[in-house]
């Protein structure tokens, strides 16, 4: 009966050592993004009105969108969007629950472009502004450096955690073992 208590002791020991996990599974580091993380720098906009919100995201030539429904979070979906970039028509393409993809005839360069949003949805309109900043040129080689330098650290946490969970898988076994001693020379006292 004792081989199987002590056995339930460390399997729940073992249960409760924090577990050696990868990249974007440590709650201390940033959210893994939904896509692949490109080198190339992005800049980010909001905007909300009555009805809609919008987030914009550039990375080079390709601006996605994001539209959500003001009172309640919830994707903006089925839903149409008409663009205009500085005073231009851009084509929109729905891509997914309340996001959308345009592809710029170039890469923007630096000065704030100015987006105009008719949304569509639910029989509701409603038309949004943001301005985006493109990222500056010198800004690609700071966050290249950047990332290279997070995913260097990431790789000690990693390290660190397998480190902690050998030491404290040893300290379980080390305990049980002198328990075990202990307990066996408390019967051999009581038997002589």
């Amino acid at each position: 009966m004792k081989n199987i208590s002590n056995t339930a002791v460390l399997a729940l020991c073992l249960l409760a050592l924090p577990a050696a996990a990868g990249p974007g599974h440590d709650h201390d580091e940033e959210a893994a993004p939904a896509h692949p993380v490109s080198s190339e720098p992005q800049s980010r906009a909001s905007s909300s009105a009555k009805l809609f919100e919008l987030v914009s995201v550039l990375q080079g030539r390709e601006l996605t969108l994001y539209v959500d429904h003001q009172a309640d979070n919830r994707p903006a979906h089925p839903a149409t969007l008409t663009l205009t970039l500085n005073g231009q028509p851009l084509n929109v393409q729905a891509h997914g629950e309340g996001e959308f993809h345009a592809q710029l005839d170039a890469e923007p360069s630096a000065g704030p472009l100015a987006l105009s949003v008719a949304v569509n949805s639910g029989g509701k309109s409603e038309t949004l502004h943001v301005e985006l900043t493109p990222p500056a040129a010198e800004g690609h080689a700071d966050h290249a450096e950047d990332q290279a330098h997070a995913a260097s650290g990431s790789g000690w946490k990693s390290a660190a955690a397998t480190a902690a969970a050998a030491l404290g898988l040893s300290a379980l076994i080390a305990f049980i073992f002198i328990r075990r001693r202990r307990q066996a020379a408390a019967r051999l006292g009581a038997s002589a």
